[in-house]
């Protein structure tokens, strides 16, 4: 579960951060102009990353959703396996501790770079 908490921490993290208006032009920007290339690197280098490290051990799922309708296909249609409390704990619950962790996170940096961080033109 820790695995997939911390996978789709940073995953959501990443994804958060780059669309984000005010970390945005520190992130994925070049003279305070957006660039769309370096966010979608940001963003395709994350889940890369965390595809490699959570992958051998739990299909780095990432993904709540996706978790729940393959496991669903499987027992109901296939009849390959049972569902198991493993499948709750780990491909629903972590996935969403490390999204909700991430979202907080994000709200503080937010609101960190609003209060203390570098002042733009604007301001």
């Amino acid at each position: 579960m820790s695995i997939e908490a911390f996978s789709t921490f940073i995953f959501v993290s990443a994804v958060l951060l780059v669309k984000d208006k005010r970390s945005g032009m520190f992130s994925a920007a070049i003279n305070e102009a957006g660039v769309g290339f370096f966010g979608c690197a940001l963003i395709a280098l994350s889940l890369t990353g965390m595809i490699l490290l959570a992958g051998p051990t739990t299909g780095a799922s990432l993904n709540p959703a996706i978790s729940y309708a393959q496991t669903e296909l499987e027992v109901k249609f296939m009849e390959a396996r049972a569902e198991n409390d493993d499948f709750w704990r780990v491909y629903i619950f972590g996935p969403l501790c490390g999204a909700v962790l991430a979202g907080f996170c994000s709200m503080g940096h937010s609101a960190a770079l609003a209060d203390h961080g570098p002042q733009t033109k604007a301001e």
